[in-house]
């Protein structure tokens, strides 16, 4: 356990388990690696306002090339679209399953008007036979 007699030692990296971010040790406390990784690209500290994006959403993948420097509204824009892309995925998946099952059914029709004109054909060459 960390304490006076047994600090952690700055430089030290840990990845939080409830988000998945890795945290490294500053001399001011843990902070997000990624944060830290773009502050030493850009050669000044982060205003409050900026967000760092991980290009990827891989979180392992702290490369500066795969970081991202936004401001907030440019962070809520892109958290929509990707929502929006993986939505269109899905309902590009949806329609996929649709048009195989819409295929299946025209061929059942199909089987079923046949079946029902040799029926209607027997059953007008019976009404024949009878008269």
């Amino acid at each position: 356990m960390a304490g006076r007699s047994n600090p952690v030692p700055v430089g030290t990296k840990s990845k939080q388990p409830s988000s998945g971010y890795w945290m490294v040790k500053t001399k001011a406390g843990w902070r997000f690696l990624h944060r830290e990784v773009m502050q030493e690209q850009i050669g000044r500290f982060l205003r409050p306002d900026e967000r760092v994006r991980i290009k990827n959403g891989d979180k392992d993948d702290i490369r500066p090339e795969n970081l991202e420097l936004e401001v907030g509204s440019q962070t809520a824009i892109a958290n929509r679209k990707q929502a929006l892309e993986r939505k269109k995925r899905k309902l590009e998946w949806k329609i996929r399953e649709l048009s195989d099952e819409l295929e299946r059914v025209k061929a059942s029709l199909n089987e079923v008007n046949a079946l029902t004109t040799k029926s209607r054909e027997h059953w007008q060459d019976r009404a024949k036979d009878l008269v």
